[in-house]
Formats: structure tokens, C-alpha cells, sequence
């Protein structure tokens, strides 16, 4: 059986995926493919309009030598970024590492432009390259390398500060989730006593007068008992099954009240594979048949209706007793009190439980929930699973 978003908000939380040293890199060697050729054009054009005729292969062999350095050495950065990070606790004490990290980071970065380019340029046929004086250059480009440095240390940080917050929300979101499954676990077994209290408490009263009827009423329990206990695995079921067991349950009512009691039950045709709480209809049918019915020798009534409105399914349980003392409330009996704190655990504000007076007199229970097949819920465990590996 399909287990149900304990939530709705916690279902569909979805992991951030961790951001490694290789995809870092990825992203830099990205961005710095698509930048340098930009860089090298509009150095291009500058030389252009300003009268100059120097080759656009030289901006271009700067640019992408350039550009490829700051690849080759960011992986750098994100260590050092993570090993000593700036924003953790007392952060401030390796400020005097990341500056260090810096100056090593431009007098690399300017060494690997200067030998780069002396050897590729002779190679693309624009003879000897003149990066001039090499004390002088090293101070020239220390602001544009601190730049650089900053950014890919600003941006590891950004990333993994948004990946750590994501983290936490996730591992929030699955304790949430637990603690609602271990309190749908204890409804439900809280909902399992009181109903087999209630039931030998009919047969007991019978069993005296008719051992016949007592003795059918105890195989009818027994039905529901296996039942129960193949549902127990699963807090949803398909209504199909939710409607075999409740047919049973009314049975069980039958006879004990012999034909006193009148059953029915409506249900629209394509709700059938719905998926619902399991033991949903059962606590509904007992407190109609408890407190729903009229005094003998009336005749007492209780119709099952099931209907889909739009994206919810709706399902009444009718009776034509004396109505509810106070209508639009949910009682105060274990069977209602449960189910209703049950379809919050799972459903949140999605769901409902109602307990209106009807038209023409009597009770009606109605639920309210979310219209879920079990064929669609399973493609939409496996489309979030599949996204979150």
C-alpha cells in the first residue's frame, strides 16, 4: 500500500544537490568561456577605433590565457574558502590567511599569464610576446587578481551557504515528517481498541438472546479484524477497500439490529480507486449507529454516500436521528476526535470534518479531502524521487 505525504507542505520538499569541487570548476570554466571572448572583443574594437591594427588574436590570447588561469586556480580558492571560512565562528582570526591566499593567488596567476603567453604566442605565428617588466606587472595586476580572487571566494560562500541552509530545511522537513507517521501510528492503533471494544460490546449484548446471530456476528468481526490487520502497514487505502470493510461493518450492525437498521451506500462511479485513510468510514458508521438512530420501534437509516467535487473527494455518512446538539462540529467522542485529528496529520488544511444537520432532520458526517488515485500518487513519489537523487 502507497504511504501518504505525512504533510502537504512536507511532500514536496525537494534536496539541493551539494555543490563539489567539480562543479564549481564547471561553472568558473563556463563563465570564464563565455566572458573572455566578450573581454577580448571589446579590447578589440578599443584598439580599432583608437587607429591601431593589432590582430584580434592577440586580446583574444590574452583573454582566454587569462580566464583559464583563474580556472586552474579556483579550486584553490574553494578550498581555502571552505577550510577557513569567513562568515563561520570567530571567522575574522583567517582573514590574515585568505589575504595571504590572495597575494599567492595573483603572483600564480600573473606568472602563468607571463610564461602562458610567451610560449602559445610564437606557436599562433604573433612572434615574440613582450609582457614587459616582470617586478612592475606582478604590482600592475595585483588589484584586477584580488578582484578575481574575491569573487570566486564571495561566490563559494554564497553557494554554500544557500546548499547549508537547504540542508537544514530538508532535514527539518523529514523529522516533521517522522513525528506526524508516529502520530498516525498512534491513532490509528488508539482507533484499533476502541473499535473491537465497542464491537464485542454489541455481540455481548445479543449473544444471550441469539447465540446464532452472535455467532455470525463474531465471523463478521473476525473479517473485519484480518482486514484491519493487512491495513495496518498502510495509513491510505484505495476507497474500494475502505468500502469492502465498511460493508462488513454494516453488516455486523445488521445483526445486531436486525431489520430495524436500513443501509446504503451511493458511491459515484471512477472514485473507487481513491486513495483514503485507512479505517476512515468505520468510526463515521459506529457514531451514526450509536447515536443516530431512533428509538425503537422507529426504523433507523444510514446511507454512505461518495461524491468528487472538483479536485476533492467528498464522503457523507447520513443518518435520521436527532441531529447534532451543535452542527458545523466535530464531536467529542474518541472515533470523530480521532478521525479529524488524523486527516490534519496527513492531509493538513486540505482536509476536513464536518458534522452538519441534514435537511430534513438527522446527522451527516461528511469529509472533505484531497482526490489522489493510487496510480497517480505512485508517479508522483517516483518524479520526486527521481528529482531528489
Amino acid at each position: 500500500m502507497s504511504q501518504p505525504a505525512a504533510t502537504t507542505g512536507a511532500s514536496t520538499l525537494k534536496p539541493f544537490p551539494a555543490l563539489s569541487w567539480r562543479a564549481n570548476a564547471g561553472w568558473f570554466t563556463l563563465g570564464a568561456a563565455v566572458l573572455a571572448p566578450l573581454s577580448a572583443i571589446y579590447k578589440h574594437l578599443d584598439v580599432v577605433l583608437s587607429g591601431g591594427t593589432r590582430p584580434f588574436a592577440y586580446p583574444l590570447l590574452e583573454e582566454m590565457t587569462g580566464a583559464l588561469g583563474a580556472v586552474l586556480l579556483a579550486p584553490l580558492v574553494i578550498g581555502a574558502s571552505r577550510r577557513w571560512p569567513l562568515l563561520g565562528p570567530r571567522g575574522w582570526r583567517w582573514l590574515p590567511a585568505h589575504l595571504a591566499g590572495m597575494l599567492a593567488f595573483a603572483v600564480l596567476s600573473t606568472t602563468w599569464m607571463w610564461a602562458s603567453r610567451s610560449l602559445l604566442a610564437p606557436l599562433l605565428g604573433l612572434g615574440h610576446y613582450d609582457y614587459g617588466a616582470m617586478p612592475l606587472r606582478y604590482f600592475m595586476e595585483l588589484p584586477k587578481e584580488a578582484i578575481v580572487f574575491s569573487l570566486i571566494l564571495v561566490m563559494t560562500t554564497l553557494f554554500d551557504r544557500h546548499e547549508a541552509a537547504r540542508e537544514r530545511e530538508l532535514r527539518f522537513s523529514r523529522i516533521e515528517a517522522s513525528l506526524a507517521r508516529a502520530e498516525l501510528g498512534a491513532l490509528h492503533a488508539q482507533l484499533r481498541p476502541h473499535f473491537l471494544f465497542n464491537a464485542l460490546n454489541a455481540i455481548s449484548s445479543v449473544m444471550y438472546e441469539d447465540a446464532e446471530r452472535a455467532d455470525r456476528m463474531i465471523r463478521l468481526l473476525s473479517d473485519l479484524l484480518r482486514w484491519s490487520l493487512r491495513a495496518s502497514s498502510a495509513a491510505e487505502v484505495e476507497l474500494a477497500a475502505e468500502l469492502g470493510a465498511t460493508r462488513t461493518y454494516l453488516e455486523l450492525m445488521q445483526a445486531r439490529m436486525g431489520p430495524r437498521l436500513h443501509t446504503e451506500i451511493r458511491v459515484e462511479p471512477g472514485t473507487e480507486r481513491a486513495l483514503v485513510p485507512a479505517l476512515l468510514l468505520q468510526p463515521l458508521v459506529e457514531n451514526a449507529a450509536t447515536h443516530g438512530t431512533l428509538e425503537p420501534p422507529e426504523q433507523a437509516r444510514i446511507v454512505v454516500q461518495v461524491m468528487r467535487d472538483g479536485a476533492d473527494l467528498v464522503l457523507r455518512v447520513c443518518d435520521n436521528g436527532p441531529g447534532p446538539a451543535a452542527p458545523s462540529g466535530t464531536g467529542n467522542g474518541v472515533g470523530l476526535s480521532n478521525t479529524k485529528a488524523r486527516l490534519s496529520a496527513m492531509y493538513g488544511p486540505a482536509a476536513q470534518l464536518r458534522l452538519l444537520r441534514g435537511d430534513t432532520g438527522g446527522a451527516i458526517a461528511e469529509v472533505r479531502l484531497p482526490f489522489r488515485t493510487s496510480a497517480a500518487f505512485a508517479a508522483e513519489q517516483k518524479a520526486v524521487w527521481t528529482s531528489s537523487v
